[in-house]
């Protein structure tokens, strides 16, 4: 409730506990434990706080999302491998950001940084094989990823580093550094 407080498009995940492609509260087969919103349309339409508490309350396991792009103004950056943060790492250098001032958090693949979003971004899901994945939204399309206080399937939390809460930093925009590593070269505005 606190992130949907910030402005954040929150949406209620699955229960991280269920078996892929098992039974799960989504109303289709998820082969995604913890990850798969459990409304229909969760992309088209946001919830309000009354509809999140009783979607918490009806589903208390539930992990919690966000969706990403212009409707909560922010991305998201998430490394696939060490080398992909090493790449990440550099590109916020090259952008002169300091890491430390970034808002993340980790999951158990690694470290989600949250950036502010630019207009003129491509829709959903940008990844790249060996470097990551940036969620960015957009045109009616959804791009969501889990958040803390939520639990992977595995049993690993997702936790905010220590300082680095939205509610610490304010999110820098996305440099161009970071844009090309997705080969994403022309932003239209």
């Amino acid at each position: 409730l606190r992130l949907h407080e910030h402005g954040l498009w929150v949406l209620i995940c699955c229960d991280p506990t269920h078996e892929p492609g098992g039974k799960c509260t989504v109303p289709r087969r998820c082969h995604s434990p913890g990850k798969a919103p459990i409304s229909r349309g969760w992309h088209l339409r946001r919830p309000t706080s009354d509809e999140l508490e009783r979607q918490l309350s009806r589903y208390p396991g539930a992990n919690i999302g966000v969706r990403w792009g212009e409707v909560s103004g922010l991305v998201d950056v998430e490394p696939d491998t060490p080398e992909g943060e090493q790449l990440i790492a550099r590109a916020i250098a090259e952008a002169e950001l300091r890491d430390s001032e970034i808002p993340a958090y980790r999951s158990r693949r690694g470290i989600h940084r949250l950036l502010r979003y630019r207009p003129g971004l491509p829709a959903a899901v940008s990844a790249v094989r060996g470097l990551g994945e940036l969620r960015m939204g957009g045109a009616g399309r959804g791009a969501h990823s889990v958040v803390p206080p939520s639990i992977h399937a595995t049993g690993s939390p997702y936790a905010w580093l220590p300082g680095r809460t939205l509610w610490d930093l304010a999110a820098p925009e996305i440099p161009e550094t970071i844009l090309s590593l997705f080969s994403i070269s022309t932003i239209h505005t």
